[in-house]
Parts: C-alpha cells; structure tokens; sequence
C-alpha cells in the first residue's frame, strides 16, 4: 500500500499525462476537475478504470457519488482507503 502522498503523486501524474493539464497555480490538488473542465463522465470512467486495475481497489456506487471523488487530495484518500480495507 502506498504512503498518501506518494498515491496523490502517482494520481496526480495519470491525471496529467491522460488529460493533458497541469497542476499549479489555477489548478490544485483541492480543485473540483469537473468544475474545472477537467474531467467529464467519460474522463471519469477512465480514472476509476485506472484507479481499480492500478491500485487493486473496488469502488462502490457510493464511492463513486462522493464529493471526495472530484478532487486530487480527494481521489488518493478514497483509494487509501480502500486499499486499507475502510
């Protein structure tokens, strides 16, 4: 299982080689990406692809309707979470 920051790290390196952004000043790990333009219903199917095959964590219909679900920060703590069996 990966520290939460070396998750946030990886997460954050997919989510800027798959849609092509960069994380800075306009765009923070705390940013919603679907406010942002970032990420839309089909970005999304690709993430939790992503997040369940890399990181070998099943994802409720819950997990995937959480607010936790739209940001970076929010995204590594759902994943070392349930990596952690929570």
């Amino acid at each position: 299982m990966a520290e939460l920051a070396d998750l946030q790290d990886q997460i954050r390196d997919f989510l800027t080689k798959q849609f092509l952004i960069e994380f800075g000043k306009d765009l923070t790990d705390e940013t919603d990406l679907f406010d942002a333009g970032v990420i839309d219903s089909y970005g999304f199917i690709d993430l939790v692809g992503h997040l369940e095959k890399t990181y070998g964590v099943a994802l409720s219909d819950d997990d995937l309707a959480s607010p936790d679900m739209s940001t970076l920060t929010g995204i590594a703590r759902m994943v070392s979470a349930r990596q952690s069996g929570s």
